[in-house]
């Protein structure tokens, strides 16, 4: 830092103030990615260096005397050489699962894009794949928790509960991580164990008074053991942080159709499928509301067993012969 200061009032005495200028420019935009103040984990990133690289370009400007005619073709050489480069870039950056292959490809030993890979390809339920990834991820590694809670939504997805458990406690372990905590609770709720479940969850509303996932798994629990009151109250308490995830307007319009509320449920049903047009599940629950509604349910539960969902075909064949 001394040099620096030092450097700069050395080019400012000697009138540079072009390059000072440009060099300023570079050292300040550079700071603020430096991580001085860490804000989440990052790879290194070479989009890091594109606002900086502005000032030496201003540096090297100002260092040489140019005419016109000269910097027109540099510049026209420049668009050209990265400009082809760009292209063909453009192939490993067709998706997130090409653009972490290519850092495996060149770093395979990289933890945190292998994480990142297996976490992509369990998105596109790929799950041999994923597990793979995320075992060499744990294996490069054995100390990343993110790997472990990953691992742990994988074998929550594929029913392997127990293997899941103790992946969510071992990220819990490493870092007390919040998101480790929810899965943990839901694994324990599928398990039927209402109690942990719940003080999982209650442990995340703790710090996020506001988590969606943790006031509906708390809201899933009570709705089992029949608590419908508190049920939903957690519900809402969801359903406030987020208003877009269909299941939750699903779950509720049930505890609804329990109270015998059965308007108020056909409403949270038509807005489950307003978000999710595909949700049979709740396609057959609206037919089941409308039948004691003495509506026409025939629709909703053709469109139902229209996408697989069995149970309303029995449904369909008793209220629309």
């Amino acid at each position: 830092m001394i040099l620096f200061v030092v450097a700069c009032y050395k080019l400012y005495k000697s009138g540079k103030k072009m390059l000072l200028a440009g060099l300023l420019f570079f050292i300040v935009n550079l700071i603020l990615v430096l991580q001085f103040l860490p804000f989440g984990e990052v790879l290194t990133a070479d989009r890091y260096m594109y606002l900086p690289i502005i000032g030496l370009s201003w540096c090297l400007v100002s260092l040489f005397t140019i005419k016109e005619t000269q910097l027109t073709i540099i510049s026209a050489g420049i668009v050209v050489v990265f400009g082809t480069i760009t292209f063909f870039r453009v192939n490993v950056w067709q998706n997130s699962i090409s653009l972490y292959s290519d850092i495996i490809k060149k770093y395979p030993h990289s933890f945190v894009a292998l994480n990142s890979l297996g976490a992509e390809h369990m998105l596109n339920r790929n799950y041999d794949l994923s597990l793979r990834y995320l075992n060499s991820a744990i294996n490069e590694n054995t100390e990343y928790y993110k790997g472990y809670y990953n691992r742990g939504l994988l074998y929550a997805q594929t029913n392997r509960l127990n293997e899941a458990l103790k992946d969510f406690t071992r990220a819990i372990e490493l870092n007390r991580y919040t998101k480790a905590y929810v899965g943990r609770a839901n694994v324990y709720y599928l398990l039927h164990d209402y109690s942990k479940a719940i003080a999982d969850a209650n442990e995340v509303l703790k710090k996020e008074p506001q988590n969606p996932r943790a006031n509906f798994t708390i809201a899933n629990c009570y709705d089992d053991m029949n608590e419908l009151d508190k049920a939903m109250n957690y519900y809402n308490l969801a359903i406030a942080s987020n208003t877009t995830d269909a299941s939750y307007y699903l779950r509720r319009a049930i505890v609804y159709g329990k109270r015998k509320e059965l308007n108020q449920s056909l409403n949270d049903l038509n807005t489950a499928t307003s978000i999710n047009p595909s949700y049979a599940e709740a396609y057959y629950w609206k037919g089941v509301v409308k039948v004691n509604l003495k509506q026409n349910p025939c629709e909703d539960l053709k469109r139902s067993a229209d996408l697989g969902f069995d149970a309303a075909l029995a449904s369909l064949r008793n209220y629309c012969r």
